[in-house]
């Protein structure tokens, strides 16, 4: 027997406010056993991420605060400075209580300084990247977060828009879900640099393009009983999400592949699925590769009620 809570929250504001501006998020589960222990989260072998509605066993916060200012000669021109702290919580029953705390998003930017291009961003620090996730399991597909800088907002014609970044891997203990990661898995430090085309009318919506190229220097994993090598290794990837809204919702359909260390589509490197590494190990992800297609349809204008399908096929 199992009795679930589950709370969650956001607040936000404008884009390109001046001033000082708050925004933040929240989600809280509970839940009880028949036995009287507390809920553990459900989670498939091998899955990229927990299911949510009744599944959520921590207290999740992120805060963001920014401040926007827009230079006195010229008005046009915006600078933004945005810090994300979140704070994670898990349900115990026993008094070791491990809060995690990380810094999510550190990073500057700067809008309205190219004549030619008053859309385009400039950018620099540590952010939230590029994220697209299905929303009822929390499971991010895609995310580039990280450290580094890029140019975003670049017009090419009426409507496509041009991006380019380099990013390496933000390590701050955390999933991209804001879980945290079990024993034994990692995060490393890897080098993406990112081109991508995005709002590209095509079939009654818009679609992106990105191509990834990875590099990763190598690394030892340090444990108790000795190491694990991780070798030098480089590697590409390459996307296509369609978003296509209609009168009751909107539907989106992204096909990845990847090779090598960007076969997990992040910007830091993560396990191989499946696979197990002993002391003296070397981990090698030259012959490593992802094929997915995810199906994400959300229904949200149907009277009281909200429908959300999604479905990952990864042969």
């Amino acid at each position: 027997m199992l009795v679930p809570l589950a709370l969650a929250a956001a607040t936000g504001t404008a884009q390109d406010a001046d001033g000082f501006h708050f925004h933040g998020y929240l989600r809280s589960g509970f839940g009880v056993a028949g036995t009287g222990d507390p809920q553990e989260a459900f989670e498939a072998p091998n899955a990229g991420a927990k299911y949510r509605l009744g599944n959520e066993t921590e207290a999740y916060v992120e805060t963001t605060f920014a401040y926007g200012m827009r230079p006195q000669d010229d008005p046009k021109a915006l600078f933004d400075t945005r810090v994300t702290v979140s704070y994670v919580t898990p349900t115990s029953n026993t008094n070791q209580f491990e809060t995690t705390v990380a810094l999510r998003e550190a990073f500057v930017t700067a809008k309205g300084v190219w004549g030619s291009q008053e859309a385009a961003t400039f950018w620099a620090g540590q952010r939230f990247y590029d994220r697209h996730d299905l929303h009822m399991s929390d499971f991010y597909y895609r995310d580039l977060s990280g450290f580094g800088g890029g140019l975003e907002g670049v017009r090419l014609g009426e409507k496509v828009r041009l991006a380019v970044a380099w990013l390496g891997g933000s390590v701050d203990e955390l999933n991209s879900n804001g879980t945290v990661p079990p024993p034994g898995a990692f995060q490393l430090s890897k080098n993406t640099f990112d081109l991508r085309l995005y709002d590209l009318p095509l079939l009654g919506g818009r679609t992106a393009l990105a191509l990834d190229l990875g590099h990763f220097n190598g690394d030892t994993l340090r444990f108790p009983g000795g190491d694990v090598l991780v070798k030098n290794e480089t590697g590409w990837a390459a996307v296509a999400i369609h978003e296509r809204p209609f009168a009751t919702g909107r539907n989106v359909l992204a096909a990845q592949y990847g090779a090598g260390i960007a076969f997990d589509f992040r910007a830091v490197l993560t396990p191989i699925p499946g696979r197990t590494f002993t002391i003296g190990d070397t981990v090698d992800y030259d012959d490593v590769w992802q094929l997915r297609v995810v199906e994400d349809l959300h229904l949200d204008r149907l009277g009281p009620f909200t429908l959300q399908l999604g479905g990952v096929s990864a042969p």
